[in-house]
């Protein structure tokens, strides 16, 4: 679900718990893909917060719904790029989806995601 107003990543975080969803969570190429197309084609902006961040310990990358590390990854090159900047964007870059950490205070569109018991019960 694409919202139509800018939050923090807390905000964000927040907002989709309140109507028990998560913040989405990329876990794999299909996943990027499948989020790329959606955001093209909603035309809402070209930003947005996911799930991932390293509020956690500070510098590991984890995917808060899951409790898990980052595994797959799609970053912009020279991504991630500073330990101050804790919260994981999405970013269309010309034709491409890519990742960019940037601090957690920022206000960018985000997406609710359904949380899937079996498919993080598969992984």
């Amino acid at each position: 679900m694409g919202t139509n107003f800018y939050a923090t990543y807390l905000e964000a975080l927040t907002f989709c718990r309140q109507i028990h969803m998560n913040l989405l969570s990329i876990r794999f190429e299909e996943e990027n893909e499948r989020i790329y197309k959606y955001i093209r084609e909603a035309s809402k902006g070209t930003e947005y917060w996911t799930a991932d961040t390293r509020l956690v310990d500070g510098f590991n990358f984890l995917w808060l719904p899951y409790g898990e590390p980052v595994n797959y990854t799609k970053w912009s090159n020279g991504q991630p790029s500073d330990v101050n900047e804790k919260c994981l964007q999405l970013w269309v870059i010309g034709d491409r989806l890519k990742w960019n950490d940037r601090p957690c205070d920022i206000r960018f569109n985000f997406i609710c995601d359904r949380f899937d018991c079996e498919t993080a019960a598969s992984v």
